[in-house]
């Protein structure tokens, strides 16, 4: 896998669960190291920058995961557009504005 798309990922992670279902030693690394389980998997690193991080739902009726900490800062006007219901403007290559977090697997994961 030469780049990490969204289609790329969401394969990954689909070997990933099959693996962690019925190994145990891979289910551990994954909670503990979990960049080494990716690699194992897929043969490759994760992009720099890139975390990720797996939890056990075992004993839990439910799981879920917090939304990103925004801090006490106001929202940009380019996200309160977003919010409100308008286009998303088209990012420029100098915009330091982070991507929409990916939230349709059960899994937060920002690409």
């Amino acid at each position: 896998m030469s780049q990490w798309t969204q289609e790329s990922m969401n394969e990954v992670l689909n070997d990933i669960y099959r693996k962690a279902a019925t190994d145990k030693a891979f289910r551990q690394l994954c909670l503990s190291q979990p960049e080494s389980a990716v690699k194992q998997v897929t043969n490759q690193a994760l992009p720099e920058g890139f975390t990720v991080r797996f939890i056990d739902n075992a004993g839990a009726d439910a799981t879920f995961v917090l939304p990103d900490y925004l801090g006490d800062s106001e929202l940009s006007d380019a996200q309160l557009e977003a919010v409100v219901g308008g286009k998303k403007k088209k990012k420029d290559k100098d915009d330091d504005d982070d991507e929409a977090p990916f939230t349709g697997m059960p899994f937060h994961c920002k690409l």
